[in-house]
């Protein structure tokens, strides 16, 4: 199975690069291009900047991993300043590395190791659902978070309950673990 590259800026001297350098340059002009207007359509920016349908597309694929621009079917979105989702404990998650570009995505293993990490350290609380957070947090998607949290599933540590949601289950109550006292 081949994973997806991750889309980075086009090679200076290309006119890929010429393209984005544009396009991050229209994203910069905030009074024309204020967050949550469109930008205009690949059509548009092709014949504007004399480029094949792939070379804008690459650009704008940049643009949405670093969180620039939202890309949907009706166009593409400004999507203002990037910045991290915050946790539960209110810092901020997936800081940009060193080179300026969003922090990787873990893998579903790694992510699968930090959801037992937190369920260990009482971070997750039983009872509170988990998937939508996760999802936000490390800007996974759900079918990335069902397989980390299938093996976690499997040995008990959470449950999936349809219209709650997936979240650690209370542990049983009194002193025998669920056994009668007498």
């Amino acid at each position: 199975m081949t994973l997806p590259k991750t889309p980075r800026p086009p090679q200076p001297g290309t006119r890929g690069r010429a393209v984005y350098d544009a396009l991050v340059g229209m994203l910069a002009d905030t009074e024309k291009y204020p967050p949550g207007t469109r930008l205009p359509s690949y059509m548009e920016l092709r014949q504007r900047y004399g480029v094949s349908p792939s070379v804008v597309s690459n650009a704008m694929e940049s643009l949405a991993y670093e969180g620039r621009v939202v890309i949907r079917q009706s166009g593409v979105t400004v999507q203002g300043k990037c910045r991290p989702p915050v946790n539960e404990t209110g810092s901020r998650v997936s800081e940009p590395s060193a080179n300026g570009r969003p922090a990787q995505r873990p893998t579903a293993a790694r992510l699968g190791a930090i959801v037992r990490k937190r369920i260990a350290n009482g971070v997750i609380k039983p009872g509170q659902p988990i998937s939508n957070a996760l999802t936000a947090e490390f800007g996974v998607s759900r079918s990335v978070l069902l397989s980390a949290l299938a093996p976690l599933h499997n040995e008990g540590l959470l449950v999936y309950t349809r219209g709650v949601g997936t979240y650690v289950p209370h542990p049983p109550e009194g002193p025998g673990r669920g056994s009668h006292a007498r």
